[in-house]
C-alpha cells in the first residue's frame, strides 16, 4: 500500500523511547538508592548500550548496501514512475529502526542484569522495552516501509548486537555473577 508518513515519524519515536527506557529506569533506580548508587557503572552501561547500537548501525548499512530490496511502498507507485526509484527505496531489507530498538532494549536489560538487578524492576523495564521495540517493528510495516521478514530480521539480528557487545565487555576471570553483585566490564580493546 501507499506509504503512511504519521506512522513513519511515530516510529522514529518509538525507536528512542525503546532504547532509553532501559536506561532510564537503571538510572531512576540508582538515583532512588536502589542500586549501588554507582554513577559511573550507570555511565559504563550507557557506553555499552551506544557500543551496541553502533554494531547493529554498522551491520544494518552493510547488509542494505549488499542486499537491496524495493521497500512496500515502491509497489504502489503507477508503472510510469518506476523508472525513478530512489536510492531508499531499494533499502527495505532489514529493519533498522527495529534492529535499533531492539539492540538497545536487549542491551540495557543485560546491563541491568549484570550489575545484579534482578526480580521485578528487571522484569518492568524488559517488558516496556520489547514492547516498545515490537511497536516498531509493527509501525514499521504499517507504514509500508517494510515487509515482515525485514522487521523479523532486524529483531533478531539487533538483538543478537545487543546480547553479544555486554557479553564481549565482561571481564572473563571475574568468576560468575550472583544477585546483587556488581559487575566489572572491561572496556579495553580485546
Amino acid at each position: 500500500g501507499p506509504r503512511n508518513r504519521d506512522v513513519d515519524l511515530g516510529t522514529d519515536l518509538l525507536v528512542g523511547l525503546a532504547v532509553a527506557s532501559p536506561f532510564a529506569l537503571s538510572g531512576y533506580e540508582e538515583w532512588r538508592g536502589y542500586g549501588d548508587r554507582s554513577i559511573q557503572g550507570w555511565l559504563t552501561d550507557g557506553l555499552v548500550i551506544s557500543e551496541s547500537l553502533a554494531v547493529s548501525l554498522m551491520l544494518m548499512q552493510l547488509t542494505k548496501r549488499l542486499l537491496p530490496r524495493p521497500r512496500p511502498f515502491t509497489y504502489a507507485r503507477p508503472p510510469s514512475a518506476s523508472a525513478e526509484v530512489a536510492l531508499d527505496a531499494t533499502r527495505s531489507f532489514y529493519s533498522g529502526h527495529t534492529a535499533m530498538a531492539f539492540a538497545g532494549v536487549v542491551a540495557g536489560v543485560q546491563s541491568q542484569w549484570r550489575r545484579g538487578r534482578r526480580g521485578g524492576s528487571l522484569a518492568v523495564s524488559a517488558s516496556i522495552g520489547l514492547a516498545l521495540a515490537a511497536g516498531v517493528g509493527v509501525g514499521r510495516v504499517v507504514a509500508a516501509r517494510h515487509f515482515w521478514t525485514d522487521v523479523m530480521a532486524g529483531a533478531v539480528i539487533g538483538s543478537l548486537a545487543g546480547w553479544m557487545v555486554p557479553w564481549i565487555h565482561v571481564r572473563q576471570d571475574a568468576g560468575p555473577v550472583e544477585p546483587g553483585d556488581a559487575v566489572s566490564w572491561r572496556l579495553s580493546p580485546l
